[in-house]
């Protein structure tokens, strides 16, 4: 017979595939996520109820807690105030300490010391325990204040509240009384002592007024009118300044930095000669001090005129602006208005502009700065020389010394006059009223806790969250199947079967995975016969009639169920009149010789690679109870995976062809061990076995190892319901569940699925 060439690359038909998407999860897709939730919605009812049994159980448990409630407004008390700067910065720090009195151990050791003879009968010691909140009302500037208790009985809440208002009073009254003592004699002692000051500072003025009256009048005489001369000089050089600014003011307005600045230069000419002026003044201590007030005003003017920042500003951002522009019209002619770079170069043009803006605008406030400056420099002068003629009476030193004196004695005036005021305030009663209450103590009927309504919704709500963080939390753990679309897609391949999970399928005396090695049995009607009857058929068609079908079954990891699949791959052959021979080339482990003939056998394949002059039809064992023979493995030694070629593989088969009509072999996994590679060259095809959990990366790496031979096909194992969910198969045959319940339909052997949706490690 002649054996098809390996290399022979063939063509087959990958089954049609209609908008599958190349990978898809739960996550990705809400209206699957919605499904999932619902499709496990025992998970959740069960966590609903447990939660809601859990919170019905504490608020069914739980101390109920009953509150009582007051509002009070304090009024403030001066007596008791320290010296504040202003009437809100008093009342704010007496608040804080009535807040503080209010919190005080003090008062609430009393206040349960007065309870206690009544209610230590009524509740036991840990029942007199409270929780009170004593806080000001928002808006009311403090001044009222609200009371709230919380303990096991309505009523005692309620006299605990009364209890604190009525300690409060008590303890304020006491306050007020001790402070009204003390004020009295500290008022009489402030009042002696100013009335004393002010008789002596009366006496002054009087002194001072009249020994200086004619000596004032003959220093008016004396003085040097040099001084009044540059005023006037002054006077006009401002107005002359202030006339041409404001001309120039509605000249320059729209103009930039620099035409502002060479306006405002021009006036520094006019301006130099007064400053020269007052520079060159005869130092008279009069003039001195009168003089001080504008060498202010030109030390200020010099550093308007000298400061070039505003000018440098300007310069930089043009420049900046240029360099923009130039640059915007280059990239103009390779990107489109819309590239990102164009429309970052627009709104960095727009920034300088707003910047240039900006700087005139400044430029033409210091203008204006400049003119009001000069407006008020000229009232001033007017106002000195107005007071020069009107006013002076007296010298400086003299003038100062009266007004002092004055000064003095208006302040002890009106400091007589408070403490006079606050002396008769305090002498009256000291029980002031400063209390008043605008809502009673009231306790609640209803316990505030525990709120049942809110706890068995908080519970529901709880319940649904939890019980849907499980099962998306399952989901997620869940290993991620290998996407068989991107598979065939990619490499053009023809997928032979989805081969189930068979334990999830037969009941246990049908099959048991522990010691069952073949689940396809002839004469019936089993879906697993079925399966593996298609790999058969999509087989022969490959090979044609008449040919002699020899092919190797490898996979990328150990665990994807190779061996188990190869025996019942191999039973359908026999059954249409093939001999059928399965080759263990699974040197290192031996797993197929070992559940077919249910030992170890030390001589066979390895015997033949080792000895060429080794017949290697005396290994050849027949299977019991099965029309199938198998060449074992043998004995492995580290020699073998050099002996291992091709073409003394292709020799062997095509040697053992002359007995068998089918050979199937058996390797080991290709992504592991070097010897498999040349049992798929030898051989008329591969097929790839993998699990349905496998990962993608490995079996991609497996068929890019198997590039350049001839691919026959591959077969996923341990397909369950959820992956056939997941990649939406829906169609009988290789694709979904609806010919698995034809399988009940026309009576075939087999059970419902059960129900293992998380499986991990398979």
């Amino acid at each position: 017979m002649q054996i098809p060439n390996s290399t022979t690359k063939s063509e087959p038909q990958a089954p049609s595939v209609v908008n599958e998407p190349a990978s898809s999860t739960v996550f990705s897709n809400p209206i699957a996520l919605v499904e999932l939730l619902l499709g496990h919605w025992m998970w959740l009812v069960a966590s609903v109820l447990l939660c809601s049994l859990l919170g019905g159980a504490y608020a069914y448990f739980a101390t109920p807690i009953y509150r009582a409630t007051a509002r009070i407004e304090i009024f403030n008390d001066s007596r008791v105030e320290t010296r504040a700067k202003t009437k809100y910065d008093q009342q704010e720090q007496s608040m804080l300490r009535q807040l503080l009195l209010l919190n005080s151990q003090r008062l609430h050791q009393q206040v349960r010391l007065e309870l206690a003879p009544e209610w230590k009968t009524r509740l036991i010691p840990s029942e007199l325990y409270v929780e009170f909140n004593v806080k000001s009302v928002a808006g009311s500037n403090g001044s009222m204040i609200d009371f709230t208790v919380d303990s096991v009985n309505a009523q005692y809440s309620k006299d605990y509240v009364l209890s604190m208002i009525d300690v409060y009073r008590r303890l304020r009254l006491e306050k007020l009384t001790e402070v009204n003592e003390s004020a009295l004699s500290g008022l009489k002692r402030e009042e002696t002592r100013v009335l004393e000051e002010l008789e002596q500072a009366r006496e002054a003025l009087d002194i001072f007024e009249s020994q200086n009256q004619v000596f004032l009048r003959q220093e008016r005489l004396d003085m040097n009118m040099a001084f009044i001369d540059q005023l006037l000089s002054r006077l006009q050089e401002v107005r002359v300044e202030r006339v041409l600014l404001g001309q120039q003011y509605e000249q320059i307005l729209g103009t930039n930095v620099l035409t502002v600045h060479e306006a405002l230069a021009m006036t520094r000419e006019t301006e130099a000669g007064s400053q020269a002026a007052l520079d060159g003044d005869s130092g008279r201590p009069g003039d001195a001090v009168e003089g001080q007030g504008l060498a202010v005003v030109g030390e200020s003017s010099v550093n308007l005129y000298g400061s070039l920042e505003a000018r440098s500003q300007w310069e930089r951002a043009q420049a900046q602006l240029v360099a923009l522009m130039n640059q915007l019209e280059q990239q103009g002619k390779v990107l489109k208005s819309t590239h990102p770079r164009m429309i970052e170069l627009k709104q960095e043009i727009e920034s300088v502009r707003s910047s240039l803006a900006n700087l005139n605008d400044l430029s033409l406030k210091r203008f204006k700065a400049r003119f009001e400056a000069l407006k008020l420099q000229e009232s001033s002068i007017e106002a000195v020389i107005e007071n020069w003629h009107q006013k002076r009476e007296i010298g400086f030193e003299e003038e100062n010394e009266h007004r002092q004196i004055l000064s003095r004695v208006k302040h002890l005036e009106k400091k007589y006059n408070l403490v006079y005021g606050r002396l008769l305030e305090n002498t009256g009663t000291s029980e002031s009223f400063f209390l008043r209450e605008i809502q009673e103590a009231q306790a609640r009927t209803a316990p505030i806790q525990p709120q049942v309504m809110k706890i068995l919704l908080a519970s529901v709500v709880l319940g649904m969250v939890a019980g849907g963080g499980l099962i998306l939390g399952l989901e997620y753990l869940k290993p991620t199947p290998v996407n068989v679309i991107q598979l065939q897609r990619d490499y053009n391949l023809l997928m032979l079967a989805q081969i189930r999970r068979w334990d999830l399928y037969l009941s246990p005396n049908q099959f048991n995975p522990e010691s069952d090695i073949f689940v396809a049995a002839k004469g019936t009607n089993q879906v697993a016969t079925e399966t593996y009857r298609r790999i058969r058929l999509n087989l022969l068609k490959q090979f044609g009639e008449g040919s002699a079908v020899s092919f190797t079954i490898t996979s990328s990891n150990s665990g994807d169920g190779k061996t188990f699949n190869v025996a019942n791959i191999a039973l359908p052959f026999a059954w249409v009149g093939k001999r059928v021979l399965l080759i263990d080339a699974d040197l290192r482990r031996g797993s197929l010789t070992r559940r077919l003939l249910g030992r170890e056998l030390r001589h066979g394949l390895a015997d033949w690679l080792a000895d060429d002059s080794c017949d290697v039809r005396t290994h050849i064992m027949k299977v019991k109870h099965e029309p199938l023979s198998i060449l074992p493995s043998g004995v492995f030694n580290d020699s073998l995976p050099e002996l291992v070629q091709t073409e003394r593989l292709r020799d062997l088969l095509q040697s053992l062809h002359e007995d068998f009509d089918v050979i199937i072999v058996d390797t080991a996994p290709v992504n592991i061990f070097s010897e498999s590679m040349p049992f798929c060259q030898a051989t008329g095809g591969v097929v790839v076995m993998m699990d349905s959990l496998s990962k993608q990366s490995s079996v991609e790496n497996c068929l890019s190892e198997l590039r350049g031979m001839r691919l026959l096909g591959f077969c996923v194992n341990n397909v369950d319901d959820s992956y056939l969910r997941s990649h939406g198969y829906d169609t009988y045959g290789n694709y979904g569940m609806s010919h698995i319940e034809s399988a009940f339909v026309y009576g075939m052997n087999c059970e419902l699925p059960k129900k293992k949706r998380w499986k991990f490690g398979l």
